[in-house]
């Protein structure tokens, strides 16, 4: 018999559901980052507040139980439905580590489900950012939505002490060892300059390889620095002139897992494995803050339809493992 065949869940529990508002942004974000099994910064009411109130028609519930929250969608409205949420990576019901058995799980599904009337479209994150519960709200919905992988890789950290030792190459691993015995150098900064100059290198990289625009402007990245303070760092690479060759912007997802939002490069500078030797520093950065893993993000394209090989390998050369994290669609 399948879960819940021949029962009703929800009889079994007494969740209400609160619409959001942003009176409950503290207590929301408090649940998020420390009482869920699958929450992450990406999820909080912080991160999302960086864009503009009139960007998405907020549509995000939180269930309660006894008057405390047992879990969280953040949604906007559509024209379609729902999505939870076009301004984050990062979506579905988040929920408490006390209610994330299979029973409890299972009722929060179907009660999200019948709020958002069946119309509400996510993108569940992968287990590093999300813990193995988002497997289980995935096998869950996989009756009624169109599943669709989208391939992801990260790396673990573990205790290496030089990560140029765990390039699995060695051709890419004597290039990047020769890149900084050239006086090439990895350092974290805060500087506005830093990040201005880090956001023109994204701007062009973005718009010569894939014709398109970073998803934050200059002004959007300098207030995400503001609003997550420790939980963002800016790693740089400079040569030996002090020019900025390859930069990454990452975010703390969770405790144990940061992600890397952005990777830009300099090609006017022919500096030879520039960004493994910045990704390097940076892996030693966030494992020096108590870090397991590092997220490298999405291999793919075209809503996960297309897979990026090139990318993919990349990452592969770092170390990195694949995972996937999901979008999913309502069924017609």
């Amino acid at each position: 018999m399948a879960i819940g065949e021949g029962h009703n869940k929800l009889k079994d529990y007494n969740y209400k559901v609160r619409l959001y508002n942003d009176c409950y942004a503290e207590k929301w974000d408090d649940f998020v980052l420390n009482y869920a099994a699958n929450g992450n910064i990406f999820q909080t009411r912080a991160f999302l507040s960086y864009h503009s109130p009139k960007r998405f028609e907020d549509a995000s519930i939180l269930l309660e139980e006894s008057n405390r929250i047992v879990a969280v969608v953040a949604a906007n409205k559509t024209s379609s439905g729902f999505f939870s949420h076009e301004g984050t990576s990062c979506g579905g019901p988040v929920i408490g580590n006390q209610h994330c058995g299979v029973r409890a799980t299972s009722a929060i599904v179907d009660l999200v489900g019948s709020y958002y009337e069946e119309k509400l479209s996510m993108r569940v994150c992968e287990n590093t950012l999300g813990g193995p519960v988002n497997e289980l709200i995935v096998f869950l919905l996989s009756k009624n939505y169109v599943i669709q992988p989208e391939v992801s890789a990260y790396k673990h950290l573990g205790e290496m002490e030089d990560f140029v030792d765990s390039i699995p190459h060695k051709k890419s691993r004597s290039a990047t060892r020769k890149c900084l015995r050239n006086g090439f150098i990895v350092k974290q900064t805060d500087r506005d300059v830093d990040y201005q100059d880090f956001h023109k290198l994204l701007v062009d990289n973005l718009a010569t390889q894939h014709e398109v625009k970073p998803t934050h402007t200059i002004d959007e990245l300098l207030k995400l620095r503001n609003i997550l303070k420790h939980r963002q760092k800016l790693v740089a690479g400079k040569n030996a002139e002090g020019h900025l060759c390859a930069a990454v912007w990452l975010i703390k997802a969770t405790n144990e897992c940061w992600h890397v939002q952005y990777i830009a490069r300099d090609h006017t500078r022919n500096v030879a494995c520039a960004v493994e030797a910045t990704l390097c520093g940076a892996m030693e950065v966030v494992r020096d803050l108590g870090a397991k893993y590092l997220n490298l993000g999405i291999c793919t394209e075209k809503g996960g339809t297309v897979l990026n090989t090139g990318l993919l390998r990349f990452k592969e050369s770092l170390g990195c493992v694949h995972h996937n994290r999901y979008l999913l669609t309502p069924k017609p």
